[in-house]
């Protein structure tokens, strides 16, 4: 009976995690081909390098705390003092990770190119990323409650995305599209603590200096982890944001990558609703079933999309990204692996006390990665199509990295 309520509380999540994404991808599918065609290719890649900093910059706020913090209130649900301590020790810590990161950003904005010239739009950015940040996500995420979490994030999404159409007009109204998201998560966090302290009895209070040093211990690998991963994936527009400034083959490439970035959003949902529910339930087998249903039809989506890239490309984007086409079936394997990737990780992994090779593996593909940018600098290969063979090798060395893990030692999920 308990196993059965147990995997309703799962499917509740991941529905309502899905029904955030695709109404989410549903309102990228109006914005992105209305933005890549008000912005044209040289302001759109500005705009894929800002949103590829803020990615970074957000996995140095969140430090790890979204997989910490959420495994620590699974185990201490019941526990309201403590949680409150919880949320204002990540909250200090938070704050803290917000004061270096505006100076490095400070330093960019001052000195290197774009950013220099686009100061308003990075410092936009930069603090619509750092507010959110400051959701506390990972309560509703340890009490297994997506509910909250999906209902919130689409709300905030509909009210200050679709008036990007309206004000939006031509490429020196870029900054328009960060001052919404800006404006939109102060809501959401507004929102997000009133609720937490309405529903769950956790509010604020002073936090204990000692526990935040042991939080900054804990989530230190997964930090590592997460940062690795992260600074692999956003790698490339930054790079050909840096020694392509203004050019076109930058918004081609944000607009490749968009794909990459879809399949991660798709993703997420049933990542995130089973990371919790594995925590408590070591249900191995239904991670083995979801692999078995979902590889198949990856497959086959690939080869419809590495068939069609020019039609999709011409369509998503216009006629302006045809050549993005090339890129995408470029970033086909990395696209395969992106959600098996996903679930051998922290659904799999950390359930099995083998959070280190979860860590590890971010690494990994950090490591390849850069190899790879180095071989291509040496060589003279330099190139968005080159960048984009790197990206794959990075993602697929990850892929076999985890599943080498949960192979080898499959004897733990017994």
């Amino acid at each position: 009976m308990k196993h059965k309520r147990d995997l309703g509380i799962l499917a509740t999540n991941t529905i309502f995690l899905y029904v955030l994404t695709f109404s989410s991808q549903l309102i990228n599918l109006l914005l992105i081909p209305y933005e890549t065609r008000v912005l044209g290719s040289s302001a759109y890649g500005v705009l894929s390098l800002a949103v590829s900093m803020s990615m970074i910059m957000t996995i140095v706020l969140d430090f790890g705390f979204i997989l910490t913090a959420t495994e620590l209130v699974v185990k201490n649900r019941s526990d309201k003092q403590y949680l409150a301590e919880l949320v204002s020790n990540v909250l200090v810590c938070k704050a803290a990770l917000a004061c270096i990161s505006a100076v490095v950003m400070a330093v960019l904005i001052g000195s290197v190119e774009p950013f220099s010239s686009n100061k308003g739009l990075f410092i936009l950015y930069f603090i619509a990323y750092v507010l959110n940040a400051f959701l506390p996500d990972f309560i509703y995420r340890g009490m297994e409650q997506m509910r909250a979490i999906a209902l919130r994030t689409l709300v905030v999404r509909l009210l200050f995305s679709l008036p990007i159409f309206f004000f939006l007009r031509s490429s020196g109204d870029i900054w328009v599209i960060p001052l919404f998201l800006l404006i939109g998560n102060f809501l959401a966090c507004v929102y997000s603590y009133f609720d937490i302290y309405k529903t769950y009895s956790i509010g604020l209070c002073m936090p204990r200096w000692s526990e935040v040093g042991g939080l900054l211990r804990r989530s230190l690998p997964f930090f590592i982890s997460r940062f690795a991963s992260t600074f692999y994936q956003s790698l490339n527009s930054v790079l050909l944001g840096l020694f392509y400034p203004g050019h076109p083959i930058v918004g081609q490439y944000g607009a490749a990558e968009k794909f990459l970035s879809v399949t991660r959003t798709i993703s997420s949902p049933v990542s995130d609703s089973l990371y919790p529910y594995m925590v408590r339930t070591k249900q191995y087998r239904l991670c083995k079933r979801i692999l078995l249903v979902a590889c198949p039809l990856i497959v086959i989506t690939a080869v419809i999309v590495f068939i069609n890239a020019e039609a999709i490309c011409e369509l998503a984007f216009g006629s302006e990204y045809v050549r993005a086409a090339v890129l995408l079936r470029c970033l086909l394997p990395a696209i395969c692996c992106i959600f098996p990737t996903y679930i051998l990780c922290f659904p799999m992994l950390v359930p099995m006390g083998l959070s280190n090779y979860a860590n590890r593996s971010n690494v990994v593909g950090a490591i390849v990665q850069i190899a790879s940018l180095m071989v291509l600098f040496v060589t003279g290969y330099f190139s968005a199509v080159t960048l984009c063979l790197a990206a794959s090798l990075s993602e697929v060395a990850v892929f076999i990295y985890r599943a080498y893990a949960v192979i080898r030692n499959r004897g733990l999920m017994c």
